[in-house]
């Protein structure tokens, strides 16, 4: 019998995003999640109405306005994560500006603005750091940013795996995953049953039919990494427009920019190196993993229309030791009274057992341990029920384009 092989090529089409800066409905491909509102007053705390806010992106120059209402309040809405500049106008006052105010997913800040009494052309720039902490809502999160992900060590570059940073997050056990309901990591969060709960990606549901994580391929992990800007998890208390069953998982990925940046990587992982496991015959079993790929972003237009693309290969070559239970010569002797005659097939059928090479299980005469790793694409007669061979070959391409296509076009 030939060895259990098991080949998977995955290819995932890219998908590339086309959406529109305000001015044509707010359909930003990379859904909106963040938010900033506040107060503009006099010195006096006297309130300012109508007082003109704009909040522009400094990556890609997108520009967003709102005025304060009779209360001097204000609050812009629908904002990608990314860092910021607020300028705030009135006839009669000084310009304020706040410069690098960085938002980043599911953030809320509030920040108020005293003008002072000048004329416009004036500029004040306030460099008071903004507040971390969310008074807008009772919403419990985790945030993990780019450089958690890039720092952070994570077995097959899967970003799911730092949702257990949050609190309250544990891994469900896998003896429930399978190739029907997914080989992906499943996680109960708050105590709550892994599924249910919401995982977005750029405001899309992740979850599979089963409403499990999304690694769903032979590998069970969730690549692209190097496509995920940052994301939040919710554990409690947050606004009913992420849904899910006790929690939810918000990411957004990377976005192209008036520059132009871009990544390659290749990881390699072998047995070279591994230590033989406890049932391992001889030498750890063959291994073999590379990871490789590259980022590219930056604009087709400046200020108006970006790109952004991933790709990311797998190849991977695993062989695992199994257990096996095997006959000894024994168990025909102890099972055969006298005169002891064996059918030719069953005969035939013993000899193609090999000799235990473990021992005797719990010290039985007639039954030995046979523990085998298979080495080969055709490794033998007992290869299939001793021995597991897979092989991957996955590529995960993904891609984006937005823009302000109103003023390009």
């Amino acid at each position: 019998m030939r060895s259990l092989r098991n080949r998977d090529a995955l290819f995932i089409a890219s998908a590339f995003c086309l959406s529109l800066f305000p001015g044509w409905g707010n359909l930003d491909a990379q859904a909106p999640t963040a938010s900033v509102s506040g107060r503009v007053s006099d010195p006096s705390g006297a309130s300012i109405p109508d007082a003109r806010i704009t909040i522009k992106n400094t990556g890609t120059s997108a520009v967003q306005n709102a005025n304060t209402d009779s209360q001097g309040r204000y609050i812009i809405p629908d904002l990608s994560i990314g860092t910021y500049d607020i300028s705030v106008i009135k006839m009669g006052f000084q310009t304020a500006v706040r410069a690098g105010v960085n938002l980043t997913v599911g953030a809320a800040p509030v920040i108020d603005f005293t003008l002072t009494v000048g004329q416009t052309n004036q500029t004040v720039e306030v460099s008071a750091v903004v507040t971390q902490v969310d008074t807008t809502s009772s919403q419990m999160a985790s945030l993990v940013n780019q450089t958690q992900m890039r720092e952070l060590p994570l077995n097959g570059r899967d970003w799911e795996q730092l949702i257990l940073l949050a609190p309250g997050v544990t891994s469900y056990p896998s003896g429930g995953s399978s190739a029907l309901t997914s080989v992906a990591n499943a996680y109960s969060i708050s105590g709550t049953r892994p599924e249910g709960y919401s995982n977005m990606l750029d405001g899309e549901d992740m979850l599979n039919w089963w409403q499990r994580n999304a690694g769903g391929d032979v590998t069970g992990t969730s690549l692209g990494i190097d496509a995920i800007a940052e994301f939040q998890t919710l554990t409690g208390t947050y606004s009913a427009q992420y849904a899910g069953n006790g929690g939810a998982i918000i990411a957004v990925t990377k976005s192209g920019t008036n520059d132009l940046h871009g990544s390659a990587y290749e990881f390699l992982r072998n047995s070279d190196l591994d230590s033989r496991g406890f049932f391992d015959v001889g030498s750890a079993p063959p291994f073999r993993r590379n990871q490789f790929g590259g980022t590219l972003g930056g604009p087709i237009r400046k200020n108006k229309v970006f790109f952004f693309a991933n790709y990311e290969g797998v190849q991977q070559v695993l062989d695992t030791t199994y257990i096996n239970y095997v006959p000894t010569p024994r168990y025909v002797t102890d099972n055969c009274s006298a005169p002891c005659v064996v059918n030719p097939a069953s005969a035939a059928m013993l000899a193609l057992y090999p000799a235990p090479n473990g021992g005797l299980f719990e010290g039985n005469p007639e039954i030995g341990i046979y523990n085998y790793a298979s080495s080969g694409e055709s490794v033998g007669d007992l290869t299939a029920s001793a021995g597991l061979m897979t092989e991957e070959d996955s590529e995960f391409p993904a891609g984006r384009i937005e823009g302000a296509l109103q003023q390009f076009l």
